[in-house]
């Protein structure tokens, strides 16, 4: 990365995230009962604890707390990421966007807490997202081995994937600041623009795992 985060002054912050898990390491998409998705906040303090809000915005809640943990540094960019309650090491590595904002990958190997998977999140924003400030088109894979294009104007998309095409619109800043909710023909969910071209999305439907990822073109 060129420009990762190397302290934890710099990682301090809150941040909207989205994430898929499984219970095992052996599930999978598409209908595993043990696989799921999710979405939420998670606030990093400068010594390095943190507390993470399923499905709650934390800037609005800060009572909330599904669960807290301890991060460390473990090399340049790369910082172990420890539930408290248990010995797994997760790990997550977090670089600063050109647009500012800080955003992390973790891998997450934790049995009987956060499960085997992953989450992408980035820094709250203090500012609304805009009709167009997603426009373009993003290359998107989802973890149903389908791959496609999305383009977006305003706050309509159309999409092409390899089962199908789609189409829908954007509630700009749905559940909260940060986040969209995006709605097309067949599926609801929620996507969250993370720094600068990249984005990650789940679907709301219940009992769906389905989980995507995508860049800008």
């Amino acid at each position: 990365m060129s420009t990762p985060v190397t302290t934890l002054s710099s990682l301090a912050g809150t941040y909207n995230y989205i994430s898929t898990a499984c219970t095992s390491n052996a599930n999978g998409y598409p209908t595993h009962p043990n696989c799921g998705t999710s979405y939420g906040t998670l606030k990093i303090d400068t010594n390095g604890a943190y507390t993470q809000c399923t499905t709650t915005n934390i800037t609005t809640t800060p009572s909330c707390s599904t669960t807290t943990g301890a991060i460390s540094n473990a090399s340049n960019g790369i910082w172990e990421y420890i539930r408290t309650g248990s010995s797994n090491k997760n790990y997550l590595l977090a670089f600063t966007a050109p647009n500012g904002q800080k955003v992390l990958v973790i891998d997450f190997n934790d049995v009987g807490g956060y499960g085997y998977g992953q989450a992408v999140a980035s820094t709250q924003p203090t500012v609304n997202f805009a009709s167009g400030d997603a426009n373009g088109t993003w290359i998107a894979h989802g973890n149903n081995n389908t791959s496609g294009a999305v383009t977006i104007s305003g706050t309509s998309f159309t999409s092409t994937y390899t089962n199908g095409s789609n189409s829908g619109s954007f509630t700009l800043n749905s559940p909260w600041i940060g986040f969209v909710r995006a709605t097309g023909l067949t599926d609801t969910g929620y996507a969250l623009l993370a720094g600068t071209g990249v984005y990650v999305y789940r679907s709301n439907t219940a009992n769906d795992p389905y989980y995507e990822i995508g860049m800008l073109k």
